[in-house]
């Protein structure tokens, strides 16, 4: 149980640092993975959230979504979701997995996809 307890925190860490490092130019995110106590203290806080969300503010596109990680052998994708959601209450559920060695990949309510690229089109026209 400790090895699979390590391997979920490193994942973890590791996904907030790829996060931090693609937006800390646009809005200085800083994501960590959340401690266990803090967790089970508020279970709607999520695996990883952003250190600075007084900076970029409640706007921040990263701040819409509840983070929650899986890196695991055999990965049981849909109680995973299940338990994504249920565990949200005003944010997005977003669930980020990796089967260990394989395949990886993001799961994500179709309604959330949508909304996301209609803004980034919205944008983009606003921009020609």
């Amino acid at each position: 149980m400790a090895y699979a307890n390590d391997k979920g925190k490193k994942y973890e860490r590791e996904i907030a640092e790829e996060i931090s490092k693609y937006f800390k130019d646009i809005c200085g995110a800083d994501f960590r993975r959340t401690p266990s106590p803090e967790r089970w203290k508020n279970l709607t806080r999520g695996d990883i959230n952003c250190q600075k969300m007084f900076i970029c503010g409640d706007g921040c596109p990263l701040q819409e979504f509840h983070w929650e990680l899986c890196d695991r052998k055999s990965v049981q994708l849909i109680n995973k979701w299940e338990k994504t959601q249920d565990d949200v209450e005003t944010r997005k559920p977003l669930l980020v997995w990796k089967k260990t060695g394989k395949a990886e990949g993001v799961i994500i309510r179709l309604k959330d996809l949508l909304s996301l690229l209609y803004e980034v089109q919205e944008a983009r026209q606003i921009n020609k």
